[in-house]
């Protein structure tokens, strides 16, 4: 069995994380919680550092898509740092 990874999360993301839940919780909060629910459960569900492919947009960082928001994170040795969501229906400039 190899080496447990752990992931640590950027003040950045955690609000991101917030704002996605604070948008949809209005409008339905069993909807709020499963999208937080389902972001939270990816990122946990990483096996490996190099489990996704480099962003296009942000090379320096990893990337996953859950429904429409992109992950980005960084990897060293067995440390995940997630550093933002963005939504990708935005303008990609932004995520910079």
């Amino acid at each position: 069995m190899g080496q447990k990874i752990n992931i640590s999360w950027s003040r950045k993301a955690e609000k991101a994380l917030k704002q996605i839940f604070d948008f949809y919780y209005p409008l339905s909060a069993k909807a709020a919680t499963n999208i937080v629910t389902e972001i939270v459960n990816a990122v946990e569900a990483i096996k490996f550092v190099e489990q996704y492919q480099t962003d296009d947009i942000a090379p320096e960082h990893r990337r996953m898509i859950v429904r429409h928001y992109k992950v980005l994170y960084t990897a060293e040795k067995q440390n995940i740092f997630i550093v933002h969501i963005f939504d990708t229906r935005q303008n990609p400039i932004k995520i910079k």
